[in-house]
């Protein structure tokens, strides 16, 4: 998607939109020599974009601060990435620099993934990532983008609405990937799902490639209880 087309479909307002390259070599004096090499490695040359400042100025959205958390504006961001399997690092390194909630929406040619977390405000005033959340790839960022524009979320504070655009997303997910739902759209028990799914995956091509018949029986049970433990926390769309 294009820029402008992803910000259209968040239906952010115009004055939030930002739209510029993040200048690296300002981060880079904040990065420790292995969060260089991270970046250098799996970030496309001038990929890193600010596509958003979303704050009460242009929202009307009220700043959050208790003693724990603080919300005061959020930030969405673009990577372009070579590959996906280190944009948590990546997240959790820029998430530690700022200290604004992010929204990350990582891009690797026609595919995307979109992280996002729960946070802690430390003592310096910046932010400490607790729960992450990190989508399946997808070439449908509409389908997840459409679900959580701004008119869907909850407006009360930027807490909710960030919180809201998380569960939001949660349940694109589980509707894409499971066709179900999960209750209260909760970032840990997806976590949870995704985990099993990856489990379940090892076993059934340990039972593909295992000669042995008592051996392959024994890795296709395993797979078997826990497709059943899986099933415990998705309910399914008919079922509702």
């Amino acid at each position: 998607m294009k820029e402008e087309e992803i910000l259209t479909t968040l239906n952010l307002p115009k004055e939030s939109w930002t739209l510029r390259t993040f200048p690296f070599n300002q981060l880079e004096k904040q990065l420790t020599l292995p969060q260089r090499k991270l970046f250098q490695e799996r970030i496309v040359a001038r990929g890193i974009r600010i596509l958003a400042t979303i704050s009460e100025r242009n929202t009307n959205i009220l700043k959050y601060e208790s003693e724990t958390e603080k919300y005061e504006e959020i930030i969405l961001f673009q990577i372009k990435v070579n590959q996906f399997n280190k944009v948590k690092d990546i997240y959790k390194t820029l998430a530690s620099l700022m200290p604004y909630p992010l929204i990350i929406l990582f891009n690797s040619e026609d595919s995307y993934k979109i992280v996002m977390s729960e946070h802690k405000k430390t003592d310096n005033g910046y932010l400490r990532v607790t729960n992450i959340l990190e989508t399946t790839e997808t070439i449908n960022l509409n389908a997840y983008l459409s679900s959580a524009n701004l008119d869907a979320l909850d407006k009360t504070s930027f807490r909710t609405f960030y919180l809201d655009m998380m569960a939001k997303f949660v349940a694109a997910e589980s509707k894409e990937k499971y066709d179900a739902s999960i209750e209260d759209n909760k970032v840990e028990l997806l976590e949870l799902v995704m985990k099993l799914d990856k489990e379940i995956q090892q076993l059934v091509n340990k039972a593909k490639k295992e000669p042995q018949l008592n051996r392959r029986i024994e890795y296709q049970l395993k797979a078997n209880k826990l497709k059943e433990e899986r099933a415990k926390y998705l309910t399914k769309e008919e079922s509702q």
